[in-house]
């Protein structure tokens, strides 16, 4: 029996890209590479979002620079290598060239990225998903440790 993987489609950058979803054995096999550099800016971002967005100018900046101090020169093209294996470009597999697809529309890059991880990964930020974890956390009483983690001994131990 030959197991057919959905695919989305979008049009970006005046070219049809054709994602196709992963299997969630190849979900769980990025995840600890993918998660290494976007897991933290993402829920920074979320944790703004979740809050009404009043402190997204502060986090946007803050995941931002938190995501650069944690790759190297050379990281970001393999990020995005990986991210984009399975996406077709115009009815052509293969690598994308991102540097000719996306020439002069970096934000369509992006948000080419942002859709297929968005699809692979999408479920864990909904209600069930990770944007319980508060919840999730406050069950076992670690909410508190949650909170303070990024904080100096010393402010933890006044409050």
């Amino acid at each position: 029996m030959m197991n057919f993987r959905p695919t989305t489609e979008i049009d970006l950058a005046g070219k049809n890209f054709v994602i196709t979803h992963w299997s969630p054995s190849k979900v769980m096999k990025n995840l600890p590479k993918i998660g290494r550099y976007i897991a933290v800016p993402m829920a920074t971002i979320s944790g703004a979002l979740f809050t009404g967005g009043s402190n997204l100018s502060e986090a946007l900046p803050t995941a931002i620079l938190y995501l650069f101090e944690q790759m190297e020169q050379d990281d970001i093209e393999k990020l995005f290598e990986l991210i984009l294996e399975d996406v077709s470009v115009n009815g052509m597999a293969g690598k994308i060239d991102i540097d000719t697809v996306f020439q002069d529309k970096m934000l369509d890059l992006i948000k080419l990225v942002a859709e297929v991880l968005r699809i692979n990964y999408g479920c864990f930020f909904t209600k069930d998903g990770f944007a319980d974890l508060q919840g999730l956390l406050g069950n076992f009483g670690m909410v508190h440790q949650v909170a303070t983690v990024d904080q100096e001994p010393t402010e933890v131990a006044a409050e």
